[in-house]
């Protein structure tokens, strides 16, 4: 039996922009025009003048308070690449780093479950990944795609 490909896709900054979305946030948080917050950053924020601590309870608050991983803009094209990409029979797998503090587990899980169904129209299957079998996909005619 030929293997499927399995692609694990990212959300925040590859289909949600992440940066726009806390960006808004942490202006309106600091008091400071957007402009004041380059979109060309790195990891850590600190071109916004962040140290760890303050990006933590930015973070802490865009998440769990502001809901941003609801509301994030969708990356132009991105449902529609990962839609195509699944009609080619590419098995798509949302990865993400949105677990890596110790709090609020439960929000980020199920604004990931809401954003990217309704933003990607993604269908989640649970089960665990190497009991993954090519017949346990579902054919591509039953998923629920969206109309464009």
């Amino acid at each position: 039996m030929e293997r499927p490909y399995v692609l694990g896709v990212d959300l925040d900054g590859v289909c949600g922009d992440y940066t726009d979305a806390f960006r808004t946030v942490v202006a309106e948080e600091l008091g400071c025009e957007l402009d004041d917050l380059p979109l060309e950053r790195s990891w850590d924020f600190t071109e916004w003048g962040l140290d760890s601590e303050e990006f933590e309870r930015l973070h802490h608050h865009a998440v769990t308070k502001r809901r941003i991983l609801r509301w994030m803009p969708v990356i132009d094209s991105a449902a529609d690449t990962l839609w195509r990409l699944s009609d080619a029979g590419v098995w798509i797998r949302i990865i993400t780093h949105r677990l890596y503090v110790n709090w609020s587990h439960a929000t980020a899980i199920s604004a990931t479950a809401i954003s990217t169904r309704h933003h990607y129209h993604y269908q989640y299957t649970f089960r665990p990944s190497r009991a993954c079998r090519r017949e346990e996909e579902p054919p591509a005619q039953s998923r629920s795609r969206p109309a464009w």
